[in-house]
């Protein structure tokens, strides 16, 4: 379910285009690939053990009962300076890997979420009685997230595909040069903490730990 909320007014040159929007989801809607969990715990082609699936199997299960999932988002202008530098309206970014993703662009959507914090707590708890369960767990948790960053991207794009849009691959910051100092900016633009219930340390990672924040790319013309 998508709430639209009233866009706060931002004095500084980065401002936004379009309100802020924030999407709450009901976990039944999150599809938790087993194949996937079993690429993040590291199998490859080899098979799980009738022991590790079914542990993954009760897993997903407990964690489809318990995460939370949402999100918080906007849309945004983006202004293409001397390559790399771009005004991307939350901030100014050099990075030669994200210009490259965004070339063509004229807008962008840049979002915040999360899968909840019920999953770090019960990753915590079973590193203390069952810690390959907890290994299991953080692949799972993993598998959560992604997978809920695939339905909101898909949600971003029944919002627009009627005015010809396509879109690019996400990108996040602290991938290639785009750097995880522009999660700050991120946060200021966004209010993760009151909208989707996502802090940032000092050390620049989020808590909820299954929380992702990207940058998706639109424009009109086909790649």
């Amino acid at each position: 379910m998508i709430d639209d909320a009233v866009a706060r007014k931002n004095s500084n040159k980065f401002s936004m285009n379009y309100p802020i929007y924030v999407d709450v989801t009901n976990s039944v809607h999150i599809d938790i690939s087993k194949r996937e969990v079993k690429r993040y715990l590291g199998y490859g082609r080899a098979e799980m053990t009738d022991e590790v699936e079914q542990a993954v199997d009760e897993l997903i299960l407990q964690m489809k009962q318990t995460i939370k999932p949402k999100a918080c988002y906007t849309r945004l202008s983006v202004e293409f300076g001397q390559y790399p530098k771009m005004n991307l309206g939350f901030a100014e970014v050099c990075s030669e890997k994200l210009w490259k993703n965004l070339e063509g662009c004229e807008e962008i959507f840049v979002f915040a979420a999360t899968v909840g914090p019920e999953i770090d707590r019960q990753i915590r708890r079973y590193a203390r009685v069952a810690p390959s369960k907890s290994v299991i767990l953080q692949a799972i948790g993993t598998a959560a997230i992604e997978a809920y960053c695939d339905l909101l991207e898909e949600r971003i794009r029944d919002m627009v595909k009627m005015e010809g849009w396509s879109f690019r691959p996400r990108f996040s910051p602290g991938y290639g040069d785009f750097e995880l100092a522009y999660q700050r900016d991120i946060f200021r633009i966004l209010e993760p903490p009151r909208k989707a219930g996502i802090t940032l340390t000092e050390q620049l990672l989020m808590v909820p730990e299954k929380s992702v924040t990207a940058v998706i790319g639109i424009n009109r013309k086909k790649r």
